[in-house]
């Protein structure tokens, strides 16, 4: 018994960590383009179920797509790519290599750029990341 009562607690912030992992694919407010963004919303879908609108995919490797999807061909499709690093279990970084459009639109390019900091904030049902200014950031890795 005295084990058991050793063990949960254990197994219970395990999962809490693994529950809030960035890494799989979210609904997104807005498709990753740009460094002036200053907040990207995170949500749950269904993973049973299509999602039509903007998606965003953080993989295991380190890398990202964001990703815009309609019910018919009729629309401008724009996907993005790139690299994220995770600095701390607050921070994350954002590098943008490139943007692709499809359908009624065109302007594929290959930005190269960093994006900056965004701190982590887990909420309900999503995760908000809201940038942070380097200032920020250097303070952080000097505790």
């Amino acid at each position: 018994m005295k084990k058991l009562l050793f063990l949960l607690p254990i197994l219970l912030i395990f999962q809490n960590l693994h529950a809030q992992s960035i890494q799989g694919k979210w609904g997104i407010n807005q498709l990753i383009t740009d460094s002036e963004t200053k907040e990207y919303r995170l949500f749950q879908t269904e993973a049973d179920r299509f999602h039509y609108g903007n998606n965003i995919v953080f993989k295991e490797d380190g890398t990202f797509e964001s990703y815009y999807t309609a019910p018919c061909g009729n629309d401008c499709f724009t996907n993005t790519s790139g690299t994220y690093k995770i600095i701390n279990t607050t921070h994350l970084t954002l590098f943008l290599q490139t943007i692709t459009k499809n359908g009624m639109c065109e302007g594929n390019s290959k930005p190269n750029k960093s994006l900056g900091v965004y701190s982590i904030h887990h909420m309900n049902g999503g995760i908000q990341l809201i940038k942070s200014s380097s200032l920020i950031l250097n303070e952080e890795k000097e505790k």
